[in-house]
């Protein structure tokens, strides 16, 4: 009888793995699929949300790529990870890397040619605000 136990247990544990390696790959691909769409937007400098929430550019195009895979439906299911702050920290996350590359090009031993170009204004309220473009 510890046999049978044993190979029902070994089983079992088997049977969980799997599912966690499924339920591990259809996240993954859900968030690049996600993550791909937002770069879309963020590169044609579309806006990403709208006054309610289904009918935002990123909402709609995830829904439109829903068509193609399976896995954005059942990433989609689960509506955290489309999040106000989950997107907003994806949009950082690819702010500093893009920031990070640029740095990079700038302090390499062979620069190429770049530019600096600094700007201040103060609006109606009194706010400074600092803009700084790298060329």
């Amino acid at each position: 009888m510890k046999l049978s136990f044993k190979k029902t247990a070994q089983g079992q544990h088997v049977m969980i793995s799997s599912q966690l390696a499924n339920l591990q790959a259809t996240c993954r691909a859900g968030l690049l699929k996600q993550i791909t769409s937002l770069c879309f937007l963020l590169r044609l400098g579309l806006v990403i949300r709208s006054h309610s929430e289904d009918e935002g550019n990123l909402s709609q195009l995830l829904k439109l790529r829903t068509k193609d895979s399976d896995t954005i439906q059942a990433w989609l299911n689960e509506e955290k990870h489309v999040s106000h702050n989950i997107v907003k920290e994806l949009i950082n996350i690819m702010g500093q890397e893009v920031l990070g590359c640029i740095l990079n090009s700038v302090k390499s031993p062979n620069p190429s040619w770049y530019a600096i170009i600094a700007d201040e204004a103060t609006d109606v309220s009194k706010n400074e605000q600092f803009n700084i473009l790298i060329r």
